[in-house]
């Protein structure tokens, strides 16, 4: 994830949408618990058989 360069870039090349993207980063790290997760708490696996595919 690129959490910190997202911070970096937007406050030096976009200001105007920093509250915006902090939003959405606190969204990301919500969902991966802080990075104690790999993935989202929203994603749910899907069982596939491997012999029959389904």
């Amino acid at each position: 994830m690129n959490v910190i360069s997202t911070i970096v870039w937007t406050k030096k090349y976009d200001e105007q949408s920093f509250d915006d993207a902090l939003q959405r980063i606190h969204l990301i790290l919500a969902n991966h618990d802080y990075f104690n997760l790999d993935q989202p708490t929203w994603y749910k696996s899907i069982h596939i058989d491997n012999v029959t595919g389904l």
